[in-house]
């Protein structure tokens, strides 16, 4: 089962300190062992987006869709 608490967000200002900070709360999970934190980069938009180097993102749905299309 999945319950889910919804949230209202009066602003958009409000929705991004939300987001950011649900984020982080992600990001500080640690593994099992106790000793490696999480994963996910310092940045969300690094998920998503090509860095300074012209590197895509960690994951880049766009990439694959590209190379289906004929």
């Amino acid at each position: 089962m999945v319950f889910l608490r919804p949230t209202l967000l009066r602003s958009s200002g409000h929705a991004d300190k939300l987001s950011t900070q649900k984020y982080n709360n992600l990001r500080s999970l640690r593994t099992l062992d106790g000793k490696t934190r999480g994963q996910l980069p310092q940045n969300p938009h690094q998920l998503f987006d090509a860095n300074s180097d012209g590197d895509q993102g960690l994951i880049d749905m766009r990439a694959t869709e590209a190379a289906q299309q004929p």
